[in-house]
């Protein structure tokens, strides 16, 4: 028996690993790699199994069924976050956001407003598309500029990526040179560094660490000073705008204020939506390609496949489109095929129950947090072949079609039901755009081709997204295509 706030509360009555006493697991999780240990006990616990975080036992699911039982068929019962002193330290008015509270009318209200923002572009993301495509275009040049010397690609792409989702959140385009844009680099790195996962932990089990000057506290106050710096500057400029073309909303932050001024959603609302929108909307798809990146320069025959129907469709005389991806099967595949290889996002956010309810069989009482493995989920040998090699026909059937979404099984990087990804549609539009872009202009290859770095996402850096280290690429142009 746990004795908790003078309540008794009978332990789970769901298998798990041994842990020592007072501490359970906790130790066994101080890992560079936390999903593989958590993969590991699900073959020897099963699908639905327990873990022990000091006084606190955690639900893990680790498989495609159950996963979708609690996500899809019991997406109520799982929609809630447990607390983290973390990110209530630093979430605007403690759970004010999208991300972070539990599901309630509060938190549908906040997200029909930021839909709102985000639809103002369209259903057909054209709007999205031509932010995306400047900026693309402005990293392509920035990588010819190296010539023949091998550059470390990640910087330009992070800020290829984060100039695509302020111009979205503010209605234009931040100098790269500036402050703001500095500011803005600072917010995300300073959430990448001390989010839900990662360094910054130790927060959450010692709250009273922050009086000893340690260091992920001082960067969550940081974090906290420059953010709100940023988004009161960026609301009073939408305020302005506003005044100017009262009858038309241009950005997501002139759409959040109009709201606020109907009384509709608070101040803390507004900055915990950007403050979601800003650092999920840049995070998950920088990582993602750059580990593309990384697998291309691995994989010179994928690189030439994307090409090739590059040069069938697009050409060289005109600019990708987004509406190009309904004939480009193969480039969409391998778009697919990373979202699951390096699984940016291997733990997800983490779950709560909001009522006594069931997963897998086992009784899970209200309050329980629950971890969806998603690593797991999609390197799953049941479900894929060589889970741990690259292979885009994973996702194309016999005749070179994609799989329709129906057809691709455990695979949920965008997440499913009360909880899933808002960005999702943006997150496609960049990454296609990104990737044919480039390829239509350029050649990728290792610095050296002896000994290429190494896109195994398992040694990649762990944190709120799994990063890329740091690796080297060589350019050069195409030749002309006929």
């Amino acid at each position: 028996m746990w004795i908790i706030q003078k309540k008794v509360w009978k332990r789970l009555d769901i298998p798990g690993p041994k842990g020592l006493p007072v501490i359970g697991n906790a130790f066994q999780m101080i890992s560079q790699t936390p999903y593989v240990q958590l993969h590991k006990w699900s073959k020897q616990h099963g699908n639905v199994y327990k873990i022990q975080m000091f006084n606190e036992e955690i639900v893990v699911l680790s498989e495609n069924d159950v996963i979708r039982e609690a996500l899809l068929e019991k997406s109520e019962d799982f929609a809630g976050r447990p607390f983290s002193w973390r990110m209530n330290y630093v979430t605007p008015g403690g759970d004010k956001d999208i991300v972070f509270r539990d599901l309630s009318q509060d938190l549908k209200r906040v997200k029909k407003i930021a839909h709102r923002g985000l639809k103002q572009f369209g259903d057909g993301m054209d709007r999205i598309a031509i932010l995306a495509s400047d900026e693309i275009q402005d990293c392509i040049s920035r990588f010819q500029s190296h010539g023949n010397t091998p550059f470390d690609p990640r910087e330009s792409v992070d800020q290829c990526i984060t100039n695509i989702m302020t111009g979205l959140l503010v209605g234009e385009q931040i100098d790269k040179s500036s402050h703001e844009f500095q500011l803005v680099c600072d917010l995300v790195k300073s959430m990448e560094r001390c989010g839900y996962a990662g360094p910054g932990a130790e927060l959450d089990m010692f709250p009273w660490l922050r009086y000893f000057g340690n260091e992920s506290f001082e960067i969550l106050k940081e974090h906290k000073s420059i953010r709100e710096k940023l988004f009161s500057a960026w609301m009073k400029r939408a305020e302005k705008k506003l005044s100017l073309h009262s009858d038309e909303t241009r950005s997501v932050c002139e759409v959040l204020h109009k709201h606020y001024k109907q009384g509709e959603i608070s101040r803390d609302e507004i900055h915990g939506t950007l403050f979601n929108l800003l650092v999920a909307g840049i995070v998950t798809t920088s990582s993602t390609l750059k580990s593309l990146l990384m697998i291309l320069i691995n994989h010179s025959d994928v690189q030439k496949k994307i090409q090739d129907e590059i040069d069938d469709v697009i050409g060289d005389g005109r600019l990708p489109t987004f509406a190009d991806r309904h004939n480009m099967p193969y480039t969409e595949a391998a778009i697919l095929e990373i979202l699951r290889y390096s699984t940016t996002s291997t733990l997800s956010v983490p779950h709560k129950t909001l009522c006594d309810t069931s997963v897998g069989g086992y009784k899970v009482p209200n309050g329980t947090q629950v971890w969806m493995n998603i690593w797991a989920l999609h390197h799953d040998e049941k479900y894929f072949d060589e889970p741990y090699e690259f292979k885009v026909e994973r996702f194309l059937d016999d005749d070179g079609n994609l799989l329709p979404g129906n057809e691709r099984k455990s695979f949920l990087p965008f997440g499913v039901g009360k909880r899933e990804c808002l960005g999702e549609a943006m997150a496609k539009v960049r990454m296609f755009l990104f990737v044919t872009s480039l390829l239509q202009k350029l050649e990728i290859f290792p610095e050296d081709k002896n000994n290429p770095p190494d896109p195994d996402p398992i040694k990649f850096t762990y944190a709120i997204t799994n990063q890329p280290g740091p690796f080297n690429i060589i350019v050069r142009d195409r030749e002309s295509r006929k």
